[in-house]
Parts: C-alpha cells; structure tokens; sequence
C-alpha cells in the first residue's frame, strides 16, 4: 500500500512466512516517482490544451482559403456550360498584390485565363460554325444561293403557287463563250465577270424572286409572280444586263451574251427535279437554236426526246464497260500492190443487253458528252495492242477521239502499253478524223508528233469529207490519207470523183502519203482504185467487219483475190 508521510511517499509489501509463523514488511520510498508522473500528468494536459488551442487557431486561419477554394469549384462548372461572362463576373478577385499572393491566388488567375481562352475559342467556332452553314447555302465566289438552297427555295414558291392558284417561273441562264474569257486573260478575270453579273440580275429581280448561282457559268432565277408579259420582257430585261456587263483585262473588253430556258409552274410540273430537268433542256434548245435567245420549254421539244436517250446510252455505255460487252470487229485492208491482206482496222461495236450490236455513232456522241470516251479510247488502245501482240504478222488502225488528241497523259500510258507488250509500234496505227483535227490543230499536231516519237503510225480518216483544203496534208504528219466513202461508191461511173481521188493520191504520194480507199464494194471500183495507184483498199468487196482479226501474212507474201493490178 501506498503512505504519505510529510512531503514523501512509501510503498509497504507485507510478507508471510507459514513454515515459520514470521511476517515482514517491505518499504520502498516512491517520492520521486510519484512526483515524476505528477509532472508528465500536467505536461500531457498541458499539451493537450496547447494542441486544442493551435487546432482552433488553425480552423480559425484555414477557414477564409477553404471558403475560397468552395466557392472556386462551385464556379468552374460553368465552363462547361459555356457561361463565360457569368464567370468572368463571379470569379473573386486575389488578396494579395503580385507578390505576396498564395496558390489560391495562383489557381484564381489560371481559371481566369482559362476562361478568357475558352470564350475566345468558343467565338472562334461560332464565326465558323456560321460561315459552314452560310457556305452550306451559298456560292462562295458571287455570294449568291447555290443549288441547294434554291431547290428548298423553289420547292416553296412551288406549294404557294398551288395554293394561290398563281403562276411562277423558273429561268436557266448559261453564259455563251464564256471560257472564251477564261483562255484569254485567265481564270480571275472570268470570276471578275461572273460576280459582276450576279450582282446586276440580283439588283434587277423584284423582292420575292430569287436567284442562285449553279456553278460554271451558269445561273437560275425564280420569279415567284409571272403573267404572260412577263415571260416574255423579264428573260429579255435580265438578257440585256448579262450583255451590257464589262470588265477590261489585257487589252480586252470582255461581255457575254446568254441563253436562257424557261419553265413554268404550275403549268409545266410541280415536281421540282423535272422542271429544273427541263428548264436545263430549254436552255440548251436556245443554244442550239441561235445565241442570244430565250426558249419557253414545250413538252413537245425533240430536246427532251433527245435527252431521254442520252441518259439511256449513258446507262447502256457504263454497263457496257463494267460487263465487259466492249467489242473490236475487224476489217482487212488490202494492199493494192502487193494484192495482200496484213492489215485492219479495228472498228468499235457495243453488245447491247439483248445481243444487238451496237455502232459508234449510236454510241460515241453520247460518250463524248459524258467523258465516257476516255475510258472508251483507253480500252481501244489496249485491246488493240493485246491483238497485235497474238497475231504477229497484223498491223492494226483504230480510232482515236478528240479527247484523246487533247490529253496529254495518254502518251506516257501507250507507251507503256508498248513496252510491256514487246509490240512494234510501227504495226499500230492511230486514225483521227480530218474534222476532228482541224478543230483543235496546233493541240491535234502536237499529240501526233509525241505519239509518232513512240513509232506509232497516224492515219487521216474520212478526207474530204469535211471543209479540209489539199495544205492541210501538208501540215499533218501521218502515214496515210483514208479518202472519204462518198468518192469511191460511185467511182468507176463518176468523172469527178476519179479526179479528186486521183490528185489525192498523188498529191498524198508526192508527201510521202499512203492512200487508203474506203467503201469499196465492187470488183470495177477496185480495178479504178489500180489505174489511180491507191495503196490500200479497204470495204465489203475485201471484206466485212468480223469478230476476229484476218489471218494475216507478211507483206512479200500474197493473198489474192479475183483482181489484177495490171
């Protein structure tokens, strides 16, 4: 037990001695201990004060930062919201200067920034979300609606015409000679002239009509409102502000006239997809008819029948290709001295879906207004050379577009045709027909030259037959001179024609020229054709166009037929 005596402190055991019947006592002085403990009694509570207090304090000095650091995240969610001036206004402004400020401060000044960032960026995507949507409805260059808006546009005024039993009208205007413009003093004169033009039918329309730039050179104007004097003055009006319109480049004063084509609604369709089809085709009726014209659209234009064929030869052509229905039918040439068949001309046909045979004329017309004929001239090319490759002794002519005179990469392409295939070039033989090279002469002689450096041969088709003078055999560099049919059916009966095949062959032999003879179909034609010294013959009586190519021999050996040149 514990006993306190004056300032000290003792600790008493007692001890029991059985065996002996003894008791003792044990005493410990515990003072120092005692007092010892007392003191880190009061040092723990002491402390615990202390720490109370420092805890209080520090709540006390944290509170105003905590609330700060509260009131900060309650208020960056609104850049998500896009609330940019909301909280450019709400954020708290630091406590202390520049100097003496804390990470609070810090955090504040980077939200502040990052929000002035954001509703730039934000601005930014505005502006451009606005000018996609305008260029969604607008032509870029004269500012106008394009297609796309004047069809929504037209397919309003069209219900509303229906509604208030009125009539509207819709206007096709196409630029004549336009790229004229573009050739001579270049693109950027070409756009001056075109927004000029915008601008003066935009500022001569009434306020319900609208108008639309469609692309190219071509425009579209609505008028919501027409009677019959209007049909006929209003296109005339809008006529005479394209061709009063001017822009000088270079030296030259540039204006345009225009054909227009005209549809009315209802009258004339309410489906918008038709009536803009046949305003189109209006437009190209006054084309075709005389420049400077309106046309009104009649069901009855044989443009629309026209039309319809077109688009059903386009159909049939692309299926054509796509199914592999392309055909080369072959045609001997024979030479005259020789009395030998080495030759042919490989002569385009389509196998149409029912098994009819398709010509060119049929077809091409159509393939060269749809740019079909590329891919047709390619796959000539091609075939021709994959023929000649198998048939070693055969020298082969095929047609060439004026397409394919005017693109420049189909020189590198035949020369790789010619490569590959290990074919002489020479046994190829490219014809274009005269009207088709005077079209574009400098262009046409230029290919030729580049095609010739291949070793490939050129052949004059169809001469004579166009309005080509006896200069131009001069200026051409080809092989051979195919003299036009309509000088040979009549030959051995007609004294004209003898002369005119006679001075061209030696006219063409004189440059150097072979002359092929077309179109001949009987045994006296061929016998003329000896006496005249033409080179080659080549029609029905020789013979017809055939799947496959003639069995062809080298050009010392013979082939006869029932003739003599002697």
């Amino acid at each position: 037990m514990a006993i306190e005596r004056g300032d000290d402190w003792y600790e008493v055991f007692r001890l029991d001695q059985k065996d002996t019947g003894l008791i003792g006592f044990i005493v410990n002085q515990t003072t120092e201990g005692r007092r010892t403990i007392a003191q880190m009694s009061r040092n723990s509570i002491l402390i615990g004060l202390l720490s109370l207090i420092l805890a209080e304090a520090l709540l006390l000095t944290m509170h105003g930062p905590v609330r700060r650091i509260r009131d900060l995240s309650r208020l960056l969610p609104l850049l998500a919201e896009n609330r940019f001036e909301t909280l450019a206004d709400q954020l708290p402004t630091p406590h202390g200067s520049i100097g003496f400020r804390d990470e609070i401060d810090e955090t504040i000044e980077v939200a502040k920034q990052l929000n002035r960032r954001m509703a730039q960026i934000q601005a930014e995507r505005e502006v451009a979300q606005n000018e996609l949507r305008w260029l969604a409805d607008h032509d870029p260059l004269t500012a106008l609606p394009n297609r796309r808006r004047f069809h929504e546009e037209l397919t309003a005024a069209i219900a509303r015409a229906q509604q208030q039993k009125r009539c509207g009208a819709l206007l096709f205007i196409d630029l004549d000679n336009f790229k004229d413009i573009n050739d001579i003093s270049g693109h950027l004169i070409g756009d001056r002239l075109l927004k000029r033009i915008g601008k003066r039918l935009a500022a001569a329309l009434g306020e319900e009509d609208k108008i639309s730039r469609f692309g190219g050179d071509e425009f579209a104007i609505l008028l919501t409102v027409v009677d019959l004097d209007t049909v006929v003055t209003r296109p005339e009006q809008l006529h005479e502000q394209i061709r009063t319109t001017r822009v000088q480049a270079k030296g030259h004063r540039h204006q345009v006239s225009a054909s227009i084509g005209i549809v009315l609604f209802p009258d004339h369709g309410s489906d918008p997809q038709p009536l803009m089809a046949n305003a189109d085709l209006a437009m190209y009726q006054a084309t075709a008819r005389q420049r400077q014209r309106c046309h009104l659209y009649s069901d009855q234009d044989s443009a629309r029948a026209a039309a319809n064929a077109r688009v059903l030869w386009n159909r049939e052509i692309i299926e054509a290709m796509e199914a592999g229905r392309l055909r080369l039918f072959y045609q001997p040439l024979m030479a005259l001295p020789q009395r030998a068949i080495w030759r042919a001309e490989g002569l385009l046909r389509i196998e149409l879906a029912d098994g009819r045979l398709a010509s060119p004329n049929e077809f091409i017309p159509v393939a060269e207004r749809t740019g079909l004929i590329n891919a047709i001239d390619r796959w000539v090319i091609d075939e021709a050379i994959r023929v000649l490759a198998e048939h070693p002794h055969l020298s082969l002519g095929v047609n060439l577009s004026a397409k394919a005179l005017a693109d420049p990469s189909i020189d590198d392409e035949l020369a790789d045709l010619l490569q590959r295939s290990q074919v002489n070039p020479q046994r190829l033989t490219l014809e274009i027909t005269e009207t088709v090279a005077i079209d574009n002469i400098g262009v046409a002689i230029k290919r030729i030259e580049n095609i010739r450096a291949l070793g490939c041969h050129f052949a004059l088709d169809d001469f004579g037959s166009g309005l080509t003078s006896y200069a131009y055999l001069k200026q051409f560099p080809v092989e051979d001179v195919k003299i036009d049919g309509s000088f040979i059916r009549d030959l051995d009966r007609s004294s004209e024609d003898r002369i005119f095949v006679q001075a061209t062959t030696q006219m063409a032999h004189t440059m150097g020229k072979k002359v092929v003879a077309e179109f001949v179909e009987s045994e006296a034609i061929l016998k003329v054709l000896c006496e005249l010294g033409v080179d080659f013959a080549q029609g029905y009586f020789i013979g017809r166009p055939a799947p496959e190519p003639p069995i062809a021999k080298p050009p010392a050996s013979s082939r006869s037929l029932s003739v003599s040149c002697s």
